[in-house]
């Protein structure tokens, strides 16, 4: 559970970043 937790969290962070990044674009 806790890697899984790990990962989403990963993802959800990778996720923000690009979205950040396409708004300062």
């Amino acid at each position: 559970m806790a890697v899984c937790n790990l990962a989403t969290r990963r993802d959800l962070v990778k996720q923000g970043e690009r979205a950040l990044f396409s708004m300062n674009s």
